[in-house]
């Protein structure tokens, strides 16, 4: 045996060391940990698009968790546990109360859980809390319904827009509410939810995602061009404040294998608002754009279907790595068959959920 460098000869190596130095390298973190931690919260095969937390981390919303047409709410201790929930779901493990349904604890110092009943959607209803407050707006079918916890979760407000309501989002400064209904962006102001405007895409195309800058001065749209073998994706950006016109950034020389929209978010800006991550889908395990939101110059590019930028911006997951966002290492890794997740604002947490469970990761460095 001889060593690239020297060309001297030395001794082999026994199998068994071989094996056990191949095992440090690979199964070592290099840079930091990310652990799995907590039970896993078993799903069926249902549509469960995203997942979202409230501002103070404290709870995380997740369509669908109990039927078609639900969307269960968790609460989260100090101690980062959730309620037990067991692999079947039956009426008797509920009570009714306020209008939702509500776990049985089986001691009091069980965090809670309840869902919030809805019509079935086999497509899958949308979540997004605001960045501020305890609103929560749920998007599916013909409405948006907004929910806000005061002495109990209850309905704020119902928005009927259009047929085919697919996403709703808050600004971070909660003075915009941006819908997407129709392939169209319905853009309202929050104080009295009167409506700005409407953001119409081009002609064959539809919008599929939209996100806000950090500071609520913008919004991004994914545009979609569904004309039959010729789908073409690409970000369009407009003042949040009466939807003028920004700017147009290429189209991606990658072409999605279908319709976008099926996880998310799609799109979101980096801290800073200097870029904006896009993901698509595509042939195996999808392709994730980091890219200028002046010019839409690539940055980089990762495989995975979905991604997530941490609140603080300092981490951002993609296809099962967690990186450091100021020097790009990895910190570790979680499911790789993940389908959408989302970082709590508080702590170093991440929730992925994969095709068979929803699963949370400690990020430690």
């Amino acid at each position: 045996m001889y060593t690239t460098d020297t060309f001297h000869y030395v001794r082999p190596i026994r199998s068994s060391f071989l094996f056990f130095l191949i095992f440090c390298v690979y199964t070592s973190p290099v840079h930091g940990k990310v652990k799995e931690f907590g039970k896993r919260l078993t799903i069926r095969p249902v549509a469960i698009r995203n997942i979202s937390y409230n501002y103070k981390g404290d709870l995380f919303a997740v369509p669908n968790f109990v039927s078609a047409g639900s969307v269960a709410l968790f609460w989260v201790n100090e101690q980062g546990n959730i309620a037990p929930v067991p692999s079947r779901l039956s009426e008797k493990d509920f009570v009714r109360s306020a209008g939702m349904f509500h776990l049985r604890k089986k001691n009091e110092d069980q965090p809670g859980m309840a869902f919030i009943s809805l019509p079935e959607l086999l497509t899958g209803y949308s979540v997004d809390f605001a960045r501020e407050s305890n609103k929560l707006a749920i998007a599916g079918e013909k409405t948006v319904i907004i929910y806000e916890e005061k002495e109990t979760w209850e309905p704020v407000k119902s928005l009927e827009v259009g047929i085919s309501v697919t996403r709703a989002v808050f600004s971070p400064d909660e003075s915009r509410l941006a819908v997407l209904s129709e392939g169209k962006c319905f853009l309202f102001n929050t104080a009295t939810y009167a409506l700005i405007t409407i953001l119409e895409p081009k002609e064959e195309c539809r919008f599929k995602d939209v996100t806000f800058s950090n500071d609520s001065r913008k919004c991004a749209l994914l545009e979609f061009r569904s004309v039959m073998f010729d789908f073409g994706t690409r970000v369009r950006i407009y003042y949040s404040d009466r939807g003028n016109h920004d700017r147009d950034l290429p189209y991606f020389e990658t072409r999605p294998s279908s319709e976008p929209g099926e996880n998310l978010p799609i799109l979101s800006y980096s801290p800073g608002d200097t870029a904006i991550a896009v993901s698509l889908p595509t042939a195996f395990s999808g392709k994730t754009y980091l890219i200028k939101s002046n010019d839409g110059t690539v940055l980089r590019e990762f495989k995975g279907p979905c991604h997530a930028f941490s609140v603080d911006g300092t981490l951002f997951a993609v296809y099962g790595t967690v990186y450091n966002v100021n020097t790009w290492k990895s910190l570790g890794k979680f499911s790789r068959s993940t389908r959408t997740c989302t970082f709590s604002p508080t702590e170093r947490v991440l929730i992925a959920v994969t095709q068979d469970a929803i699963r949370r990761y400690r990020i430690e460095e």
